[in-house]
């Protein structure tokens, strides 16, 4: 692994993620239709008001995901946060290292 770069792992960080907002997304539309529509409509990507995205993120962060009582939903959603803290995290790394501190 001596040849992996910190930039491929944010690049393959943020592919995941955008895969996995996807199913976290469609399957909120699809089977949440009301709350999707409380949230704002949110779309996969920011569109004229980043509003949508921060409420759906906020609900994603909050824990009310567990009150839908939908394992499949539920699930998409822990992927999502753990994707999230993974990208942050190399994103910090590579700012250290970027810096020369680390």
């Amino acid at each position: 692994m001596s040849g992996f770069v910190p930039f491929d792992a944010v690049w393959i960080s943020i592919a995941a993620l955008l895969v996995t907002s996807a199913g976290c997304h469609s399957r909120l539309r699809v089977r949440h239709p009301v709350l999707w529509h409380e949230l704002g409509r949110p779309g996969l990507l920011p569109g004229r008001s980043l509003r949508p995205s921060a409420s759906l993120t906020r609900f994603y962060w909050s824990g009310r995901v567990a009150s839908l009582e939908d394992p499949s939903l539920s699930r998409w959603v822990t992927a999502l946060r753990v994707q999230q803290v993974f990208l942050y995290t190399v994103l910090l790394v590579l700012f250290v290292r970027m810096l020369g501190v680390g």
